[in-house]
């Protein structure tokens, strides 16, 4: 017997980025590190834009970036925390699959 699968919404995924700052101030992401220590360089980043995530009033900034020859999104989240600072955290999403039913 076989499993069928279908795609549910996406889960956030926290990782630490390594960034660099130009001197007009911009963030650019240069290297993911995920939560076993694995580093991922990013060759490229293609697109930088703010996003508003359509589950949450937070806002966020999604760069389309390249990571092993694929493209795929990552996510900084800016929250303000109830004193006014401000903080930020990076993230991608990871994509849940669902079983639906069995196959013979």
């Amino acid at each position: 017997m076989e499993t069928s699968y279908c795609e549910s919404p996406s889960a956030k995924v926290y990782v630490q980025v390594k960034v660099f700052f130009d001197p007009a101030g911009f963030m650019k992401p240069v290297e993911l590190i995920w939560k076993d220590g694995k580093i991922f360089r990013i060759e490229q980043v293609i697109d930088m834009h703010e996003s508003q995530a359509a589950y949450s009033s937070v806002r966020r900034d999604k760069y389309t970036v390249k990571i092993c020859g694929q493209q795929c999104s990552l996510y900084f989240e800016r929250t303000r925390l109830p004193h006014g600072m401000q903080v930020g955290r990076w993230y991608v999403e990871r994509k849940i699959l669902t079983p639906l039913k069995k196959t013979a």
